[in-house]
């Protein structure tokens, strides 16, 4: 029996009714395309089940269609969400994802990247536990590949993608201010890297646009976020004049308070109100529905991707780019008036 006919770019081109060099701009991330004609190209693809065959493409791209992605470590569910969206960006032009966790090791780091290259990876998708400002071997500067840095404040010369964690944390406390807390705690990870930083310069300027004064007792920094927040929950409680209302990064940080302040037989929003830093996936089960500051790793991942399939598509000569994410808050039920402590 004979075997089934490759589906063509040619074949593509004509069902989508475009140009050959179309189909090829949408498939290879070109930058100057039109939303219309992305869609159109890209829906008569998966009509016709078109799979690009890898091994004539890289010989005649110079490329081996993987990236790399290197994260600190997956067991954050936030990072799992943002693998995804990068993978299911990249998957439709017909590229392989490899992930490594760096776990939050600088040799490891180094050793990655060093991997990526030797592999002869065609970019990839990086962040850092380190800001590697004073080290004279940066290994983010020192690489060949094209990179994106997701969310950190390295001067590279690379494409980077940035979270709008200050509005986000600003806007949460400016809505509990409304509620009548005075007493607003920030639970967050990473001192030192971008995330926190702005998370608390968001904090800190909400609190003196506000007239606030800024309690540092009521700022906890934890070294990772998948540390549990249990300790720094006892701790805050267990101040004079403790917290009537938290904002707290949703991954196990968040998780080990509640579950600390539930053992306790406390309860949300009656006795802490509570907004968690997070995904809306990861709240999916919350009770009392929790309001959270929208940590949206799809669309970061998706613009992560899509920068690095635009600089593989046009080439290394373009001015990187920065693309911010930004953080709204999202009001449900987790938030009340504060009430005397019993």
């Amino acid at each position: 029996m004979d075997k089934a006919k490759r589906v063509s770019v040619r074949d593509v081109a004509e069902a989508a009714g475009v140009t050959i060099g179309s189909v090829s701009r949408v498939l290879n991330g070109g930058r100057y395309v039109s939303d219309e004609l992305r869609a159109k190209v890209l829906a008569a693809a998966q009509r016709l089940q078109y799979q690009p065959h890898a091994g004539a493409r890289s010989l005649r791209l110079g490329r081996t269609q993987t990236i790399g992605c290197m994260v600190s470590e997956i067991q954050n569910p936030l990072y799992a969400a943002f693998v995804a969206a990068v993978e299911a960006q990249l998957d439709p032009h017909g590229y392989t994802l490899l992930l490594a966790n760096s776990h939050h090791s600088r040799q490891r780091e180094v050793q990655i990247l060093e991997m990526f290259q030797r592999r002869g990876m065609d970019g990839a998708v990086v962040t850092t536990s380190f800001n590697w400002h004073d080290e004279p071997a940066n290994p983010f500067a020192a690489s060949t590949l094209p990179l994106v840095m997701m969310d950190r404040d390295l001067a590279l010369p690379c494409d980077q993608v940035h979270m709008g964690h200050r509005e986000g944390i600003a806007q949460a406390v400016r809505y509990l201010h409304s509620l009548g807390h005075r007493r607003i705690a920030l639970l967050t990870a990473g001192p030192g890297l971008r995330p926190a930083d702005e998370r608390v310069a968001g904090y800190v300027d909400a609190h003196r646009r506000l007239k606030l004064p800024v309690d540092e007792q009521l700022l906890r920094l934890s070294a990772a976020p998948t540390l549990s927040g249990a300790d720094d929950m006892r701790a805050l409680l267990a101040l004079a004049s403790p917290p009537t209302a938290l904002i707290g990064l949703g991954t196990q940080l968040l998780s080990g308070a509640m579950q600390w302040l539930r053992a306790q037989g406390l309860t949300i929003p009656r006795d802490l109100s509570v907004i968690a830093i997070s995904s809306p996936a990861l709240l999916e089960f919350a009770d009392p529905p929790m309001s959270y500051v929208h940590f949206d790793l799809e669309r970061a991942g998706r613009a992560a991707a899509q920068l690095l399939l635009q600089r593989l598509g046009d080439g290394k000569a373009a001015a990187p780019q920065a693309v911010d994410v930004p953080m709204d808050l999202v009001v449900r039920e987790s938030c009340a008036a504060p009430t005397r402590r019993r």
